[in-house]
């Protein structure tokens, strides 16, 4: 894919039909946010909550790899629209990165709420004994690496999360120039003692490349088992090739008995 369609396909909302959403199953929490699953559920199951933009493009649509893989291992993979996407976008607003501007200039919370919504999601599928609540993992591209890293530091049921491209600091991408952000960033500190791995190009210019250096070492700092991979290549915003099979091997070697 190139950095064009990448980017564009991340910022807006996925038809569902065009990605075979038929081949999702949706549950939705009391707050009404819908979320999807693909694979087998069994109390047994390690869980994949994998984020993108929304939930159809994150498990059956174009950034759907890391799901595929680890479901055919065994995995329930489960997503949702992440915010200012899909059904999460409101009328009258912008959509993509432009939406989560658009809330925080008007001092909404944007990543608490979200957590929490997917902190609930997690306690529908633990309620169904559709996976093992010791086996919970995160991952994203981009802006939902983002929101899984934010993820894996708010619930303490994570063991850890991997980010694809993934913007590890608000304040470097242009949406948020001259914005403060600080409320909205990823606390390092409490990813101490989880997993933490990070996959980007050398030359990442959309969510700084040095940005992903730098949390990668915050992390460190904090105790978190962290690696991460910095690969040369074109330059650009791009998920680095052969980073999502690598990504999904290194979740699947974190597991208890993996």
């Amino acid at each position: 894919m190139d950095r064009r369609t990448f980017l564009a396909a991340c910022a807006g909302a996925i038809s569902t039909k065009a990605y075979g959403a038929d081949e999702i199953r949706y549950g939705q929490i009391q707050s009404g946010r819908r979320f999807g699953t693909t694979g087998e559920r069994k109390p047994t199951a390690p869980l994949l909550f994998h984020l993108a933009a929304t939930a159809e493009s994150s498990l059956v649509g174009e950034f759907a790899n890391m799901p595929r893989l680890l479901a055919s291992r065994g995995f329930l993979c489960v997503s949702v629209d992440v915010p200012s996407h899909g059904q999460d976008h409101r009328a009258g607003e912008p959509e993509g990165l432009d939406g989560w501007r658009f809330r925080m200039e008007r001092g909404e919370p944007l990543m608490a709420p979200f957590a929490a919504e997917c902190a609930a999601v997690l306690d529908a599928l633990i309620g169904q004994r559709a996976c093992d609540p010791g086996k919970i993992f995160t991952s994203g591209i981009s802006r939902g690496a983002f929101c899984a890293l934010y993820l894996a530091a708010a619930d303490s049921r994570i063991r850890g999360a991997a980010g694809l491209a993934p913007v590890t600091d608000l304040g470097v991408v242009r949406e948020f120039a001259a914005l403060d952000v600080s409320a909205e960033q990823i606390d390092g500190t409490r990813l101490a003692h989880k997993a933490v791995g990070l996959w980007i190009g050398n030359q990442d210019d959309r969510v700084g490349t040095d940005s992903a250096m730098r949390f990668a070492a915050r992390c460190l700092a904090s105790g978190a088992d962290v690696e991460l991979h910095v690969t040369s290549g074109p330059s650009g915003h791009h998920v680095p090739a052969g980073a999502e099979g690598d990504a999904a091997a290194w979740i699947q070697s974190r597991q208890p008995g993996g």
